[in-house]
């Protein structure tokens, strides 16, 4: 039963990631790269690894992809509201969790600080409605989306700002 669940798991994450097939990766972080060989993941699970190989998703240092339930944080492009296929992996096994739990989740959108402060409450905003609609399209859809904008940066680097914090 455990095994069909995976392959059940793994052919969701191939359709949403055959959609995004031709997003471009974030590459703004210079430190964390596949070219640099950082963030590449020792002890993801065998079949994840072949999906992400046969997907050419990359591992950008962004996630833990030995445990991807243990990643709250969505990232996203500078000035974009859409998934890149990592990201999208991401969102995909947490609206897997919460379809079959029925768990409910608060998506809060943010943005770094450039651009005006209604703008980047818009951003944050649509941030977290793409992750909502790729959850509910999955089957979980108590979710609420609230957008905080460039009000509460974790970061001083730009790319940790732009992102959706998964709240259960």
């Amino acid at each position: 039963m455990k095994k069909m669940a995976r392959i059940v798991l793994i052919a969701l994450l191939a359709v949403v990631v055959a959609s995004c097939a031709g997003r471009k990766k974030m590459q703004e972080n210079p430190e964390i790269t596949a070219e640099t060989g950082e963030g590449i993941t020792a002890g993801i699970d065998p079949e994840i690894q072949a999906f992400m190989d046969a997907n050419g998703i990359v591992d950008s240092g962004r996630y833990d992809l030995s445990n991807p339930l243990s990643n709250k944080t969505i990232y996203f492009e500078y000035d974009s509201s859409s998934l890149d296929a990592e990201s999208d992996m991401i969102v995909q096994f947490h609206a897997q969790n919460l379809a079959s739990t029925g768990g409910s989740v608060i998506l809060e959108g943010h943005a770094d600080e450039r651009g005006s402060r209604e703008y980047n409450l818009s951003l944050g905003e649509r941030r977290g409605q793409t992750v909502q609609d790729v959850m509910s399209a999955i089957g979980a859809s108590n979710s609420d989306v609230v957008s905080y904008g460039e009000e509460k940066p974790v970061s001083a680097e730009h790319w940790q700002n732009r992102r959706v914090e998964l709240l259960y």
